[in-house]
This record gives structure tokens, sequence and C-alpha cells, in this order.
């Protein structure tokens, strides 16, 4: 997976964020993947979705041809990591019980 430098850059309008912040946001790939696939969306996702795409991007794949097992933990460490982290910086919103994900 890779990350386009030269676009936009997801955490540019988070001026409250610091430097170390950002990077430890940046740091993990399933943080990466997710501020990216949210920069090329304009509507929400479900979570179901947003995880097979980070899923695939993480390693490598097509979307359709993600492993089950593989999928699974992405959309588990989603749903209890990343995902609150990042709305706790108020880089998306995360409506739990529509299963949702909404950049800000």
């Amino acid at each position: 997976m890779s990350i386009d430098v030269t676009g936009s850059d997801p955490l540019a309008k988070e001026t409250h964020l610091s430097l170390a912040e950002r990077f430890s946001l940046l740091a993990d790939p399933h943080r990466r993947a997710v501020l990216e696939r949210l920069d090329r969306t304009a509507d929400g996702l479900e979570v179901e979705a947003l995880a097979a795409r980070v899923a695939a991007e993480l390693s490598d794949a097509a979307p359709g041809t993600v492993d089950e097992d593989h999928r699974r933990r992405v959309l588990l460490a989603l749903h209890h990591n990343h995902l609150p982290k990042l709305a706790d910086h108020g880089l998306l919103e995360y409506d739990l019980d529509a299963g949702i994900v909404t950049a800000t």
C-alpha cells in the first residue's frame, strides 16, 4: 500500500493536532488506509465495506479476494481501536449504531 504524499493531506485541516499527534495517528497502516479511503469518498462508508477495502489495501489484493479471517481481524481492529482513535481526534465520525464512518 502506498500513500500519495503529493495529494491532499487529510490531517492538514486539523491544525489543533501537534506534529507528534499527526505522526502517531499516521504510524499505523490501518489508520492511513482509513483516512485515504475516506478522502476518496464523498459519502460515508459502512464499516464492513471499509474493513474489506482496508484489508485489501493492507494485503495488496483485490477487494473481493481478501481472506475472510483477515477481513474480520481488520474489522475488529478498526472497530475497537483505529476508528475510535481517529474519531477522538476529530478526523472522522463513527456512528456505532448505524455502522457508518464519515470524514469530517
